[in-house]
This record gives C-alpha cells, structure tokens and sequence, in this order.
C-alpha cells in the first residue's frame, strides 16, 4: 500500500506538456529541455528518502479557468505564459 508524501497543484507550461506526457521533447529548444528536467529532478531526492515515486497527471475532469487553460506570470518554471494546472503526487510505501 502507498501513502502520500506530497500533493501540489502546479501550473505548467502548456508548451512542455508533450514532453512531460508523451517524453517528446521535438521543437522544444534545449534550455526548455533542461527547465523540464531540472524540475522532474527537483523530485528524486524525495522519493529516493520516502522509497517512493513521483506521478505528474492533467486533470481534465475539473472544471473551471485554471484547469482549462490561463495565463500565469508565475508557472512552475519558464517565462509568463499560458499554463493547464497539473496535479503532482509524490507517493511512499505505506506500512
């Protein structure tokens, strides 16, 4: 059984989601490259402590403006731009 460590709701860049999805980086530039995967490192430490795994999903079952799509001048990482809130998990072997 798993518990959870850690739940957030990020704003992600709509423009790394191929990516981070699909593990499709084409037409991504190579510092975009390196923002995604600077932040799916920023996880390992944690689950390498909690024994754990990190889950990324795009809830599309929410309604409202956040989970359909905006604007943010503060996503997750990168440059103001529009973003789709996405859920991260960060989840422990349970006892």
């Amino acid at each position: 059984m798993k518990t959870i460590s850690r739940y957030e709701i990020a704003h992600m860049p709509t423009w790394s989601l191929s990516y981070l999805v699909n593990n499709d980086p084409s037409g991504l530039q190579d510092d975009e490259i390196a923002m995604v995967d600077k932040w799916q490192a920023s996880f390992v430490p944690e689950c390498e402590e909690n024994d754990g795994i990190w889950l990324f999903d795009i809830d599309t079952e929410k309604e409202g403006e956040e989970w359909e799509g905006h604007f943010s001048h503060r996503p997750q990482f990168g440059l103001a731009c529009d973003c789709v809130a996405c859920v991260v998990l960060i989840l422990k072997r349970g006892s």
